[in-house]
């Protein structure tokens, strides 16, 4: 790793002792002050390396609290200036703190990914998709707000020196192991970090604006409401950086969970692609999208970089291989 740490830091939070207790008496003093009254226990709902949920019944409804990595510490700040500005299309968050990083949060609905005929179906994603891609354009005159409400900057012109302080962390790339990259491979990134400046400048030329963009966006991180709305949610991987990126993910997880083709995704392509029109044609858009993809594979890389490099020694190991899968992803030597 390139820091060593003491034992026992950068533990996940919610496996210190005392901590669901903490998380309790905070979720209880906002209930009260929110005139919440609990009908059931609070509990605990979902548990993942990178972030723990609460539940709790009450009167009014099911609330949840999300106590958040501390790699994702803004995700609450975010959120909660997202549900401000699209309180139809995000959680609605009733509270945060910021000194822990969690959110007392409104159910808000199934997963889409719970319903699996129809999330395969590209007639959802028909709606799905504009949807998001008209959220991203309203985000656009926004930007200086969600900036300044922790949306990490990932905007094309700081791309270079992101990437340029990842990769400082030279052990991180596993030169040589069987998870890393190989000899060959390093030659060929060092080559494209030559190269990126102008592969960023290219894309820039398209004059797309960067805005809202979701970097882990799929039917696992969708919600129907039940009045049959969408809800976008889990913010954390999120950045203000080119809006065509958001398509990687969604494209690669179509592909694998719902063994789309080629033709299906071009599709997919096509339905967001047309809620941008007003800043090029269709034709032209498509060019900007093909540029978009290998830069925002190059995003979702520095995503895994952000979270493990500062990950307890066990979590490490267990997701190390992340950032060398993702650069041969950007590369195109993806096995």
């Amino acid at each position: 790793m390139p820091v060593e740490k003491p034992e026992g830091a950068g533990l996940r939070p919610w496996t210190r002792p005392g901590w669901f207790d903490s998380v309790t008496a905070w979720l209880n003093g906002q209930l009260e002050q929110l005139d919440y009254q609990a009908s059931g226990e609070v509990e605990q709902f979902a548990l993942t390396d990178w972030s723990c949920i609460v539940r709790v019944a009450t009167r009014q409804g099911v609330l949840y609290v999300k106590c958040c990595d501390p790699n994702f510490g803004h995700e609450p700040e975010l959120t909660l200036a997202l549900s401000q500005l699209w309180p139809t299309a995000v959680p609605r968050v009733l509270a945060i703190n910021r000194q822990h990083a969690w959110m007392l949060m409104e159910d808000a609905g199934t997963l889409l990914s719970d319903d699996r005929e129809r999330a395969r179906s590209i007639d959802c994603w028909r709606e799905v998709l504009p949807r998001y891609a008209r959220m991203q354009i309203e985000a656009v005159e926004h930007t200086p707000f969600l900036l300044e409400h922790g949306c990490p900057d990932h905007r094309l012109e700081n791309l270079p020196a992101i990437l340029e302080q990842a990769l400082a962390h030279q052990d991180m790339l596993l030169l040589g192991e069987p998870d890393g990259l190989s000899a060959d491979e390093y030659t060929r990134l060092c080559t494209l970090v030559e190269q990126l400046p102008a592969l960023c400048s290219k894309l820039a030329s398209y004059s797309i604006p960067e805005t809202l963009h979701h970097d882990d966006l799929h039917a696992g991180n969708i919600m129907v409401s039940d009045d049959d709305n969408y809800i976008f949610f889990d913010w954390a991987e999120s950045f203000i950086a080119h809006p065509f990126y958001t398509m990687v993910i969604i494209q690669r997880y179509t592909r694998h969970a719902y063994e789309y083709s080629d033709e299906q995704l071009d599709v997919l392509r096509d339905i967001y692609l047309a809620e941008w029109t007003k800043y090029g044609s269709i034709e032209r858009l498509r060019e900007a999208f093909e540029h978009a993809q290998q830069l925002g594979k190059l995003c979702r890389a520095l995503t895994w970089y952000n979270y493990i490099c500062n990950l307890e020694p066990q979590g490490y190991q267990k997701y190390r291989d992340a950032w060398p899968a993702w650069l041969k992803v950007f590369m195109g030597s993806e096995r």
